[in-house]
């Protein structure tokens, strides 16, 4: 149609204003141009006009428009009047467009009009000198060298930008790795210190609940092998370990294993002794090969005891053994553990204690089994045993001949009574207020007092008190059991702390003669050493043994040395 009508607007501008006139067929051509571009239904049509929303101009009425450049002024015959050139044209709601005198291209849409734009550009172009179109090109490839220059400028800063910010990204994962691995390390430093404290405490046998309850977390759990060389309820075996669950149950393992650890080496007479001058055997925890795995600690831990051999045992115990401990987020204990052979420290238990009173060779003791049941407890034995009620006033229930020869009570007439009558003007109070803090508490419980038999003799001796259950898998302590073991009497600890004076002197004596010989230059000026002590040709002075009870062994005669024994007769390296 563009073309048809561009033949025409030719054909007039050649003839003139006047001298055109179209034919039947441009007519109806004309008419059906002018019908469809009214029916746009806005100013700019369907082609995206100025009505934007798909020619919707909100009841914009178009007007005469101005001619495009190149197109004829008017191309509608003067005898068509505007009613019958466009009949029932209605705008977009329905109302018919008010009719001004439309000019010939009145109606046109703005896509129609861009349309012709562009052939009048075209048009144009073709009109344009050569001058003209390469400063047109020079100016088009200026735009496009300085848009090319801004793009890469921009790209640049970009990038620029995008460096800087994975810089920043990389520091602060790098710094959050750092202040990771920082927490990472003093977490692992606080609760490897939690766990040294525990073990600390374990070892020293405190009982005190405040100190606990700083590391330890309110449900905690504890695992452990069975022990029978230790007191424990039978309501804590579950398969072939012990569950220990809450606090006040692991505070009284914590002083079983006290108890075990003071009572190394009894009953030998060299331990009674010992306890009557009142050395105390005392054990440490070490913790090598520490491993961390998220909240849990592992590590190998070694139980040993420092003095045993010293405080009257036959020689020093060793247990080594495993640990896993689990934490909460406040690096409290939430669970533990522990994993170690059990028969391979009872057999140390045994030997520490194997004494030979007649020379027959063999052991005074067998396997120490502690007894945790009320039937275990009424067994024969030659142990003084004593058992009473779980509940204060702790009145004797039962005590067997052993105990009886000691204390000088029959079981009748110690029945109903309690312990109290053992006690005297020299019993020590305050040890017995301390000892009772355990009983109440439900807790294995020892100490070295003064007692009184029936006929008012004083006799010192060490007592533990070990809680019962009525029977196997039973539940809560029903009766306690005491254990009297005597000690030597006064006048015989007062004759074997001279001796132990005596010996240290003369080992101090023999120090210092070693040391004279070490350096005779000193002494007896500058003598040839390979005279020794004597003349010439004698042979060379053998210096004394290093061993100060030794020495002074060989240089105290008349000093009975019977009780002090320096070497391990089981094979054990003695302190």
């Amino acid at each position: 149609m563009y073309n048809h009508l561009e033949h025409s607007s030719r054909a007039h501008q050649s003839t003139g204003n006047n001298g055109w006139a179209p034919d039947a067929e441009e007519q109806n051509m004309l008419n059906q141009f002018m019908v469809d571009s009214t029916d746009e239904k806005s100013y700019g049509g369907g082609d995206g006009g100025v009505g934007g929303d798909g020619g919707h101009s909100g009841g914009y009425v178009p007007q005469a428009l101005p001619r495009p450049p190149g197109y004829p002024p008017d191309l509608r015959p003067p005898q068509t009047s505007a009613a019958a050139f466009q009949p029932n044209v209605q705008n977009t709601y329905g109302g018919l467009i008010p009719g001004s005198e439309p000019s010939g291209f009145a109606g046109l849409g703005v896509g129609d009009l861009n349309k012709a734009g562009d052939l009048g550009s075209k048009r144009r172009s073709q009109e344009m000198t050569l001058e003209d179109k390469e400063k047109v090109t020079r100016d088009r490839n200026r735009e496009h060298a300085r848009n090319t220059r801004l793009r890469k400028k921009a790209y640049e800063a970009k990038l620029s930008q995008m460096v800087m910010d994975l810089t920043a990204q990389r520091e602060q994962q790098a710094r959050e790795r750092a202040l990771a691995a920082t927490m990472e390390r003093e977490r692992l430093s606080i609760r490897q210190g939690v766990v040294r404290q525990m073990l600390d405490l374990r070892a020293a046998g405190d009982a005190d609940v405040m100190k606990w309850m700083q590391i330890v977390d309110e449900s905690f759990v504890c695992t452990m092998p069975i022990t029978p060389f230790r007191s424990f309820q039978h309501a804590e075996v579950n398969g072939v370990n012990r569950v220990l669950r809450g606090l006040d149950a692991f505070i009284a393992d914590v002083r079983s294993e006290a108890i075990c650890v003071e009572s190394i080496g009894a009953p030998s007479p060299r331990w009674k002794a010992a306890r009557a001058r009142g050395e105390r055997v005392s054990a440490q925890y070490a913790l090598v090969d520490l491993a961390v795995a998220e909240d849990s600690l592992m590590a190998k831990w070694v139980f040993a005891t420092r003095n045993a051999v010293s405080a009257g045992a036959e020689c020093e115990c060793r247990l080594d053994g495993m640990l896993r401990c689990a934490f909460t987020p406040q690096n409290k204990i939430l669970s533990a553990e522990f994993v170690f052979d059990v028969m391979s420290f009872m057999q140390q238990l045994q030997c520490a204690a194997a004494w030979d009173p007649v020379g027959t060779g063999k052991a005074a003791v067998e396997v120490p089994i502690v007894v945790n049941t009320l039937q275990m407890a009424a067994l024969p034995s030659t142990e003084c045993r004593a058992i009473t009620s779980a509940r204060p006033p702790y009145q004797i229930v039962q005590v067997n001949p052993a105990w009886s020869q000691l204390c000088g009570y029959t079981s009748e007439e110690a029945s109903g009574r309690t312990l109290g009558i053992l006690q005297g003007p020299a019993t020590d109070r305050a040890a017995v207020a301390r000892f009772m803090q355990d009983v109440h508490a439900g807790r294995p419980a020892a100490m070295t007092v003064t007692n009184y038999k029936k006929d008012g003799r004083p006799f010192d001796n060490y007592v533990r008190v070990y809680p019962l259950s009525s029977s196997m898998g039973s539940s809560g302590v029903t009766h306690l059991m005491a254990l009297l073991e005597e000690l030597p009497p006064r006048e015989q600890r007062a004759q074997q702390n001279r001796q132990g004076l005596a010996i240290q002197q003369q080992g101090e004596l023999g120090r210092q003669g070693r040391q004279s010989e070490a350096h005779p230059s000193s002494q007896l000026g500058h003598k040839d050493e390979s005279q020794g002590g004597g003349g010439p040709g004698q042979p060379k002075t053998t210096h004394a043994p290093e061993n100060p009870e030794l020495a002074g062994r060989a240089s105290g005669p008349g000093i009975n040395l019977g009780l002090i024994e320096t070497q391990d007769r089981h094979g054990f390296q003695s302190v």
